[in-house]
């Protein structure tokens, strides 16, 4: 949780809003065969911890672990930011890549699946808000009275219009979301869509009708034959994808859920 400094529209240093994250563990998380294996290894209890750390290492770059070549491996930078026994990170990092928990991107950047589906996020503003309706329907509960309960024809309007904006906005294109860069944007793709369409064209070597969508564990797919695209033609759509990001064209047609993969 940062506070930075920006500048506004008339040029002025403003500073940034704060913002909390947060990482979702799901009810069976640890009944993962996965994690099971891991925690019944010698000294497993460590191992699952370390983990766990290294998932959370990973919450500002969204699941994303970028090694710095400050020291001379990877796991002595993580080592000295969670604490943990070199030896022990080094030991996770090979069991999570080993068991589909750790992919490679390109050198120096490895993505951990389960991070990037399961972090959240909110500005300070959107936290005051939140707390503010839960104050408000708490005190739905409560006996009103007559003066209470007597709502204007202003206050209808007020709440239609807010109403009537947060749809429109739920209907802006992924184009609106603000990603920095080409991790950003796979992370989140590969976060939001799982098995949802991204988008549909065809493919230009052989003209045929392709449907985009994302596994699980964050690979390119066609939903029209459950087929994974391979390495070279996934680099290549990813690429593509981004592009059209960039050119604000990108946008989520139908959120059409294929098999779960």
């Amino acid at each position: 949780m940062d506070v930075g400094y920006g500048r506004n529209h008339k040029g002025r240093i403003m500073a940034k809003e704060k913002r909390y994250y947060w990482l979702k563990f799901k009810r069976d998380f640890f009944d993962d065969l996965r994690i099971r294996k891991l925690q019944s290894i010698a000294g497993g209890d460590t191992y699952v911890l370390a983990y766990i750390k290294i998932l959370t290492y990973s919450i500002p770059t969204s699941g994303i672990i970028i090694y710095q070549g400050i020291f001379e491996t990877i796991e002595e930078e993580i080592s000295l930011e969670i604490r943990e026994d070199p030896k022990t990170i080094r030991f996770v990092l090979e069991y999570a890549a080993n068991h589909g928990m750790l992919e490679g991107m390109e050198q120096g950047k490895f993505y951990l699946p389960y991070a990037a589906q399961n972090i959240g996020s909110e500005g300070a503003s959107a936290k005051r808000m939140r707390k503010l309706r839960s104050q408000k329907d708490a005190a739905k509960q409560l006996p009103s009275s007559q003066c209470d309960a007597t709502v204007t024809d202003s206050d209808k309007k007020v709440t239609t219009e807010k109403e009537n904006k947060r749809k429109e906005k739920e209907k802006e294109p992924l184009s609106i979301v603000s990603l920095q860069n080409f991790d950003e944007f796979v992370s989140h793709i590969r976060a939001k869509y799982i098995n949802k369409l991204v988008i549909e064209s065809r493919d230009k070597h052989t003209g045929t009708p392709i449907s985009i969508s994302v596994t699980s564990s964050g690979r390119l797919y066609n939903l029209r034959t459950g087929e994974d695209f391979p390495g070279s033609r996934a680099k290549e759509l990813w690429s593509s994808l981004f592009d059209l990001y960039k050119e604000g064209k990108l946008q989520i047609i139908n959120h059409q859920k294929g098999e779960n993969r």
